[in-house]
């Protein structure tokens, strides 16, 4: 077979240049718990393939292999092909990165290969933006065993990235679009153009084929709200983009849990011939696929592609500022699964937002408005990630402490300071009280309850920018101050201080810390613990495995316990149920006892979506208090500027279609710890537990 890379293999992905000073060109380790080497007995084509072999059982990070190419390139989509064969692994794949840690694009991983196979070809396909310059090739490797990896090609729009030639990245971005003070009619022609942009993009055939710069059409229609004919300027926008293949009828939507509101049609700038134009978009024909999202079969949570991310702006520019708003206004109006929980009208909140936005004058300012939009949707996985300004902002420091409001006073749950005890009571942070700083970021907090948004408030007044604080200290009803010094604000503590994952509380109780345990460890405890009287599951965590792989140990049937929604691009917005899942229960250590599960308001995702599968058996029961309220499956979005946050595109339900978005898991045993409780480093909830295991 002929070597397709020969001597224009620029960046090794065939594996054929020679080593030098032990280490194979182009390509590094992750860490040192495997060996690499060019292997010229098993291969797929050419001279060589690249051997992986591990012999580290434990824990030590992810093990793989990964080659980083720092440049930019013209193009919209990426494309990674890649030969493995293995012997022995638990699992292998490759994976591929658009940006780097702080300005990553896009992501996404092959299926994996597991135990001893021949050679299979795996593909990975993602949007590409020439805004990266940096482009990450990978494989990850899980378990002791071998894989060899051959023949990778990489292809930008299906051409070979060997014979592309980089290009030098954009400058600052700025659509010249300003505006001073906004008039009440400005601001309402601005709340309808948003609307409108937002529907064309997600509902016009014409626009999800991509043909169109829908940003740049959003840029060009900005200035018409300065003009009298405004309205006629909207519905000659909407004529342009020509006509459409009417779709007679629409087929019925079954088990519809919420649909899109198109009042707005009625709108005082939509002339009755727009109108009659917007409605007969609602019924087109549109196509399978748009250039703008993506919602794949077996996992329908949106994916948001080809997006620009315009990485530098100009922070003085009101169009790419308002783009960012209407952007992130439509993903929530089509894509969101809970929309009809947000208390405030989400038109409204549009509304005071272009206001708010538009007078955002530097990054910092422009950041915190979008973390206040995004808190306005009342979803514990709505936040902005990785972002520096936020950091700085709330601090680069914290106090080394955990802490939870506990009738409104800021109490230190563990403490890792000399001067500070569990139970203490913090009064004020230097000379502000915890009341003030309270109210200061509970706008940039909202979560699905109070009692979560309390716990992200708690994580962010204990921050600060300082290398010490001043603390005012409330202990056995006397006041003092002391000073303590800070930590970097992501040293990670557990709220939970026992560090044991896997323990006997009494012969016939077993525990369980699930953060850290995979599937292997669960099927050697149930086989172990076969004949126990109750087994504990600790969910005051985030634990590593999905607990739909433990369902064939507590039932010997097939079995449901969720039901779930989803949105499709034929009909934007209009969330219907999906079909039941049944899940097989074969071949496991059948348990007959008692499953105790612990949840508190660290209870978050998929602790819920764990702890509402251990509710399916029969001998359950929930321990603890008001989980985070908070599931479905997370999709990324990046907006202007680069500030990347997530997004909830998958609601998920009880089995009788109740709530579990907001209300959170509802324990059959609710323990709210006191002050008492912390200050005498009692585990109340854990005790609860072993009292139910032993009855």
């Amino acid at each position: 077979m002929q070597n397709v890379f020969s001597q224009s293999d620029t960046y090794n992905l065939g594996f054929e240049k020679t080593i030098r000073d032990n280490t194979i060109s182009d390509w590094k380790k992750k860490n040192d718990g495997i060996d690499i080497t060019l292997d010229s007995i098993t291969k797929f084509q050419g001279k060589y393939s690249l051997k992986i072999s591990s012999n580290d059982k434990k824990d030590i990070g992810i093990l793989g292999i990964e080659n980083i190419i720092n440049k930019s390139f013209e193009g919209k989509e990426i494309e990674l092909n890649g030969y493995l064969k293995s012997e022995n692994i638990q699992s292998a794949y490759i994976y591929l990165i658009v940006g780097d840690e702080k300005s990553q694009f896009s992501f996404a991983m092959s299926p994996t290969i597991s135990g001893t196979t021949d050679w299979k070809k795996l593909t990975v396909k993602i949007p590409y933006t020439s805004e990266s310059n940096k482009i990450t090739i990978a494989c990850n490797i899980d378990g002791s065993g071998k894989v060899w990896l051959d023949n990778l090609s990489l292809k930008i729009d299906n051409t070979n990235i060997n014979v592309l030639k980089s290009i030098k990245q954009s400058s600052v971005f700025d659509s010249e679009f300003a505006l001073n003070e906004l008039s009440e009619k400005e601001v309402n022609k601005l709340q309808l153009l948003g609307k409108l942009w937002g529907f064309l993009k997600y509902y016009h055939p014409k626009v999800a084929t991509g043909d169109y710069d829908w940003d740049k059409q959003l840029f060009q229609m900005l200035p018409l709200i300065k003009e009298d004919d405004f309205d006629s300027k909207l519905e000659e926008w909407v004529a342009s983009l020509g006509n459409l293949q009417i779709q007679m009828t629409i087929k019925a939507h079954q088990n519809i849990k919420f649909s899109s509101d198109f009042k707005w049609f009625n709108n005082k700038f939509i002339t009755p011939n727009l109108k009659n134009q917007l409605t007969s978009i609602t019924k087109a024909k549109r196509p399978e696929t748009n250039y703008y999202v993506n919602i794949p079969q077996e996992i329908p949570s949106p994916i948001f592609q080809n997006e620009k991310i315009y990485s530098t702006i100009n922070y003085n520019d009101d169009g790419i500022k308002l783009l960012a708003l209407f952007r992130y206004w439509n993903y929530i109006e089509y894509f969101y699964p809970y929309k009809y929980l947000i208390t405030s009208d989400w038109n409204s909140v549009l509304k005071e937002f272009i206001p708010k936005i538009q007078k955002a004058k530097n990054e910092t300012e422009y950041t915190l408005c979008l973390a206040e939009l995004i808190a306005r949707t009342e979803d514990t996985h709505h936040f902005i990630i990785r972002n520096k300004i936020l950091e700085q902002y709330f601090g680069e420091f914290k106090v080394p402490i955990s802490t939870q409001f506990i009738n409104n006073e800021l109490v230190i749950l563990n403490s890792y300071s000399k001067n500070l005890k569990d139970g203490d009571i913090i009064q004020k942070i230097d000379s502000l009280s915890t009341k003030t700083l309270r109210e200061k970021y509970m706008k940039y907090s909202v979560a699905s309850n109070l009692p979560t948004t309390l716990r992200e408030v708690a994580k962010k007044i204990i921050r600060t920018n300082r290398e010490n604080v001043e603390l005012t200290i409330l202990r056995d009803g006397i006041e003092f101050k002391t000073t303590v010094n800070t930590i970097p604000f992501n040293e990670q503590f557990i709220g939970i201080k026992s560090s044991e994952q896997i323990k006997e509380l009494t012969p016939d109780i077993g525990y369980l810390n699930t953060k850290y345990l995979k599937f292997e460890d669960y099927d050697s405890i149930f086989y172990k613990w076969q004949n126990k009287k109750a087994i504990i599951f600790d969910l005051r965590n985030y634990p590593k495995e999905n607990f739909i792989k433990l369902l064939p140990y507590l039932h010997e049937k097939p079995i449901s316990f969720f039901r779930s929604t989803s949105t499709s691009l034929q009909r934007p917005g209009y969330f219907s149920f999906e079909p039941i899942i049944n899940f097989e229960t074969k071949n496991g250590y059948q348990f007959n006892g008692k499953i105790i599960a612990l949840v508190n308001n660290e209870s978050q995702s998929k602790s819920e979506f764990n702890a509402l599968a251990l509710k399916s058996y029969s001998k359950s029961t929930i321990v603890g208090n008001q989980t985070a309220g908070t599931d479905g499956d997370v999709t990324q979005i990046v907006l202007p500027g680069n500030v990347q946050t997530e997004m909830t595109g998958i609601g998920i339900y009880k089995l009788d279609k109740s709530e579990t978005q907001k209300v959170g898991i509802k324990p059959d045993i609710v323990i709210n710890p006191t002050v008492k409780d912390i200050k005498n480093n009692e585990d109340v909830i854990l005790e609860a537990a072993i009292r139910e295991a032993s009855e």
